[in-house]
């Protein structure tokens, strides 16, 4: 009885590990792969929602310009927020992800990026790639102002001649 026992089990075993009980859909796939990196919609959208939510505080403030200005940031900071939880729960936003991962990504190569997530590097990579950026956009942030520091001074004479050109 014990030798039916164990085959059994090494059955069961081998049949778990051969033919997987679910077989996971691309839908699933993406918001695993998100879950594992955080790159969820939103944090493309993020200068958009931050945008959009200082217009709307900015806004605000020009229809009632006796807010003190903590409370316009406190407005500005909830509207982001919503809007960050709107994405998501919206199945809108949630689909067109889905479409996109499939415009560029086979589900093989889906299972191949979590698969790498899962792997130190991986982690290493999603644990420092928060940092990587903050360091990129200070020094983009430095450079663009660099860059338009003396916008008008430099410009001017290039739209001058342009301007002549075209009979302006």
């Amino acid at each position: 009885m014990r030798k039916v026992h164990s085959l059994l089990c090494g059955l069961l075993f081998i049949s778990s590990n051969c033919f997987p009980a679910d077989d996971p859909t691309y839908e699933q796939l993406i918001d695993r792969l998100n879950a594992m990196t955080g790159y969820y919609s939103t944090e493309i959208a993020e200068p958009y929602i931050r945008l959009y939510a200082d217009g709307m505080a900015e806004h605000m403030v020009s229809q009632k310009p006796s807010l003190p200005p903590r409370a316009v940031e406190i407005v500005s900071d909830e509207i982001a927020l919503f809007l960050h939880e709107q994405m998501f729960i919206n199945p809108e936003v949630k689909q067109l992800q889905y479409e996109a991962y499939k415009q560029y990504f086979s589900k093989e190569e889906i299972l191949e990026l979590i698969a790498f997530y899962e792997t130190p590097l991986g982690q290493k990579l999603l644990s420092d790639t928060p940092f990587l950026l903050q360091y990129i956009q200070k020094g983009m942030d430095e450079a663009f102002e660099s860059m338009t520091a003396n916008l008008i001074d430099n410009i001017a004479p290039r739209l001058n001649k342009r301007m002549r050109e075209n009979g302006w």
